[in-house]
């Protein structure tokens, strides 16, 4: 059986249809999980060979393993989908053959759907990046557009119950951050070392990846940072195994959103697509703006004599307002869309927010999570898939 291996992987590309007579016959002498092994045995042991024929060799591998997949007459059950999964999220080398091998698993995953995320609601379908970008700016927008500049002078001096519109805007930023996180690090979905949990994983975030996008391109500032925010935090952030298998162009998309989130220059990039156009904008920034006025205000009131710059600050702070405020006036033009099946799933998966212990819940699944990811893949685990083909000793026997 090892020779037969060995020759399908030095098949030329030409010999498709002796692979895919073989994957169709295997069923009858070797189950799909010992063949598994024994794919994984051929990668494994081409490491210890010269690198430019260990990568060669370790392509082949993951090219039968996409034709095995790809193969329309051959089954595969949940278990084998899994090991497979397990065993391609570690291969480090050949990306472009690794997303192809993944986009193959998931196109035969009849048997366990990879769902979006949990929904809170059976009733209530899940929206499409596009209608939650929708959504989002609907609510986001009638907060919006109820804040009063006395609320930024309020902020300033620290008299919060003066300020209830902009105190609902930044905590419904403040939900929608923690929302994300919650989902992205949902635990009950699978077991931890499941393939398949670390897969939804990557979809998950490129599902709100794309949200952030479309959120950017409605001029929907005030999301773009709660989400790009949740992102990028490191609860998230850490999870080096959920971004490696994201699509190239969402690793792009993410590196853009950073940059618009950056808060050096005082935040260059968010201000120059500001624009003077309508659009909602994100609070964060602006609200800094109002502590850097303060701060500069401290700092000056140390100094044994401090010329009189009260006058400026009040100056400094009615400006920063009316940048914040300027687009209330002007009427944000909304899709025309039925969404209130959409923004009944928000909804439903925002009181979620607000139950428990969620600083803890999040800092503790993203812990496990990140040791998980980040931890070297265990060899253990493929001695197994050897052992169970029959053609290797029992995990740990060996010296």
């Amino acid at each position: 059986m090892t020779g037969l291996i060995k020759y399908l992987l030095m098949s030329s590309e030409g010999d498709i249809g002796q692979r895919n007579t073989f994957f169709q016959a295997h069923l009858a002498f070797i189950p799909p999980i010992n063949l598994l092994g024994l794919l994984v045995r051929q990668f494994d042991e081409a490491s210890t060979r010269p690198e430019e024929e260990c990568r060669g060799i370790q392509a082949s591998v993951l090219r039968v393993i996409k034709c095995w997949l790809n193969n329309s007459n051959v089954t595969f059950t949940d278990d084998v989908l899994a090991e497979m999964t397990k065993f391609v999220i570690t291969v480090d080398t050949h990306q472009e053959l690794v997303q192809e091998v993944l986009r193959s698993i998931d196109g035969n995953a009849s048997i366990r759907p990879l769902s979006m995320w949990p929904s809170s609601s059976s009733s209530t379908s899940k929206p499409t990046p596009h209608q939650l970008a929708l959504v989002l700016a609907k609510l986001e927008w009638e907060l919006y557009r109820r804040i009063r500049p006395s609320e930024f002078v309020a902020y300033a001096g620290g008299s919060l119950l003066s300020c209830p519109n902009l105190q609902a805007a930044t905590s419904f930023a403040r939900d929608i951050c923690m929302w994300i996180q919650l989902r992205m690090l949902d635990l009950s979905q699978g077991g931890p070392m499941d393939g398949f949990a670390i897969r939804e994983r990557s979809r998950l975030k490129e599902y709100f990846i794309v949200t952030a996008m479309e959120c950017q391109k409605i001029r929907n500032f005030s999301s773009v940072g709660s989400i790009a925010g949740a992102l990028l935090l490191p609860t998230i952030d850490s999870l080096s195994k959920t971004h490696k298998l994201m699509q190239t162009q969402r690793q792009e998309e993410l590196k853009k959103l950073k940059k618009f989130t950056k808060s050096n220059s005082n935040y260059r990039t968010y201000r120059r697509a500001l624009q003077d156009r309508p659009c909602i904008p994100w609070l964060q920034a602006h609200l800094d703006d109002i502590k850097d006025i303060m701060r500069n205000e401290e700092s000056v009131d140390k100094q044994p004599e401090p010329p009189l710059l009260r006058f400026e600050k009040w100056t400094a702070l009615q400006e920063s307002a009316r940048s914040a405020l300027q687009y209330r006036g002007v009427p944000f033009n909304f899709e025309e869309a039925s969404l209130s099946n959409a923004m009944d799933y928000l909804k439903g998966e925002l009181l979620t927010v607000r139950e428990g212990d969620l600083n803890g819940t999040i800092l503790g699944n993203s812990r496990r999570l990140a040791q998980i990811e980040n931890s070297p893949a265990e060899p253990i685990h493929r001695e197994l898939a050897i052992w169970k083909s029959g053609f290797g000793p029992p995990p740990g026997s060996r010296g």
